[in-house]
């Protein structure tokens, strides 16, 4: 039998006893637009990008496989019953597990097979937006600053070596470059020696699935983390104590504030954090949009290619 993705999600919700309230809890997707996919009203979601995330972690949140309700969407199709009940998910809670050790069947009121394969006349898929391009252009940029690094590297040894050179060949002033080298030298690895002990103070430790954590030594207090988003995309971003789960941002509940371009919440949020917050949860929707720093220095986000990231970060203070 075939239903739309609206029909799947929301008839996998009520078999649950769950409400939007509920999985907007669990998916962090705002509960407008969890009505609106249940409605098939894809076309009022903010593009197309979007709505393959909101599908997806509307399905996570189900514990349902969401592969075949994101291919449904890309092909304007209709969704079967049996990928949805037989396929595998990596996500699939407890109650799921129950659903199908006692062979329930689909909920009665879904309704019958459609005649065509084609998704309600509603329903509009939306074109290819230049976020869906996004990650294309990030790795582009980071070749060229690569690239551009190893030729200024190139040029300063060649330059290095002509300057040896044109000291050994005067005696006069043997002495005084050798004492230039040795003081360039020293100051090298001072410099470098602090650059390291910086760079040591966060490390990403782990990274499972689409949780990173990451270790931060020796913060001086308070410490402020900060989230920007970029000038030509939006996302939405939680700070949360990890262990209280008190807002770190300064209103009401739990859910995310949606940042970027045109959005209430500005383009940077920012917590202040003391010693009571030893650990921190951060969640990011839309992660290429996003960057991440505590006290200036920038977290590495990059061990995970999920949109949807979590960022549990443990500190230690400086004494």
């Amino acid at each position: 039998m075939q239903h739309t993705i609206g029909e799947v999600l929301k008839t996998e919700r009520k078999k649950q006893n769950l409400t939007l309230d509920d999985i907007q809890q669990k998916s962090k997707v705002q509960k407008r637009y969890l009505q609106l996919i249940e409605n098939d009203q894809f076309d009022l979601l903010p593009s197309a990008f979007y709505t393959r995330a909101f599908i997806r972690q509307y399905a996570r949140a189900l514990g349902i496989p969401d592969a075949p309700l994101v291919d449904a969407f890309i092909n304007e199709d209709l969704v079967e019953d049996e990928p949805i009940i037989s396929q595998p998910s990596e996500q699939i809670p407890a109650s799921v597990d129950d659903y199908r050790s006692n062979n329930l069947q689909p909920a009665e009121n879904i309704e019958t097979e459609k005649e065509t394969k084609k998704l309600p006349s509603r329903v509009t898929r939306h074109p290819k937006s230049w976020l869906d391009h996004l990650p294309a252009i990030i790795l582009s940029l980071f070749a060229i600053v690569i690239i551009g690094v190893v030729i200024l590297v190139v040029v300063q040894q060649n330059s290095s070596n002509e300057t040896s050179n044109s000291s050994y060949s005067v005696v006069s002033t043997s002495k005084s470059s050798t004492e230039s080298k040795t003081s360039t030298s020293s100051s090298t690895e001072a410099s470098s020696s602090e650059e390291e002990t910086k760079e040591n103070q966060i490390k990403v430790t782990s990274t499972e699935s689409n949780t990173i954590n990451v270790t931060a030594t020796d913060v001086t207090e308070p410490a402020k983390l900060t989230i920007t988003a970029s000038d030509t995309g939006r996302s939405w971003v939680s700070i949360l104590d990890n262990t209280t789960q008190a807002n770190l941002l300064g209103y009401t509940g739990t859910n995310g504030n949606v940042i970027g371009n045109g959005e209430a919440g500005g383009m940077t949020q920012e917590a202040t954090l003391s010693a009571s917050n030893q650990s921190v949860k951060v969640t990011i929707g839309n992660k290429p949009n996003i960057a991440v720093t505590l006290n200036g220095q920038a977290i590495d986000l990059t061990s995970t290619s999920n949109t949807v990231v979590y960022l549990v970060i443990n500190i230690s203070y400086k004494s």
